[in-house]
């Protein structure tokens, strides 16, 4: 149960949410009910009402997200080219309080979608700049590419194309992708790309002092391996 976002809001009210009693002696300035307002700055003299709207605001560590092996062993379509593709997203879902992480796995037109998210409580507005609560994600990525493909057939790859180690706004749809993509014609040996990736994830709602070491949450690096090769046939990789 958080504060309300908007309206009437009373020091019992905050006292409550605090963990005092409803109609008990209490004050603004005492450290539980300064604890789960809005982090207060210290220009703020007196205190608004408006740092305890939606208090206690709180945000959860990411879910654990896997390691990503994607193997596409065949050409599904006919077309004479095997590819395999992994796109990493991310959208503010502001109606369940939540970051989604989508990473689409697909093998030469076909698709799977898995879902990952870091939840948050407490209102999801900015009360201090009348804005939505702001959230930050960056990638930090390493690749390779290994290239077996044997004349005269060819190989394309496909890495993301906005810079690592940059912080972009999170919006509200899905339309921040990173993309590790591999493209041949040869029927008879894989190319592939290889690394890692971390995502990290940080909110800048004013006011909100981060409770970890470096400011931001981190999924930790993780391996991932897109393979493709272009035989008419599944099987193991050559």
């Amino acid at each position: 149960m958080t504060l309300p976002t908007t309206g009437a809001i009373s020091l019992d009210d905050i006292h409550v949410e605090a963990g005092g009693t409803a109609g008990t002696q209490a004050s603004i300035n005492d450290s539980d009910i300064r604890g789960i307002a809005n982090s207060i700055p210290s220009a703020f003299n007196p205190m608004p009402f408006k740092f305890w709207y939606g208090a206690p605001f709180s945000i959860s560590a990411m879910d654990t997200i896997d390691a990503i092996n994607l193997v596409n062993g065949y050409d599904i379509d006919g077309d004479g080219t095997g590819s395999a593709t992994l796109e990493i997203a991310i959208k503010h879902d502001t109606a369940n309080n939540r970051i989604e992480f989508r990473f689409r796995e697909g093998e030469d037109g076909t698709n799977t979608y898995r879902y990952k998210y870091q939840d948050y409580t407490g209102d999801v507005l900015d009360n201090v700049n009348n804005d939505l609560a702001k959230w930050e994600a960056k990638i930090i990525y390493t690749t390779l590419e290994d290239d077996n493909s044997a004349s005269p057939y060819t190989t394309t790859f496909t890495t993301p194309s906005n810079n690592s180690d940059q912080w972009y706004l999170i919006p509200t749809n899905y339309d921040l992708f990173y993309t590790f993509k591999v493209e041949t014609t040869d029927p008879d040996n894989f190319s592939d790309l290889s690394g890692t990736f971390e995502i990290r994830t940080r909110c800048t709602k004013a006011g909100i002092t981060m409770d970890f070491t470096n400011g931001y949450y981190t999924s930790g690096s993780k391996n991932y391996l897109v393979e493709a090769w272009a035989d008419d046939v599944r099987g193991t990789a050559p």
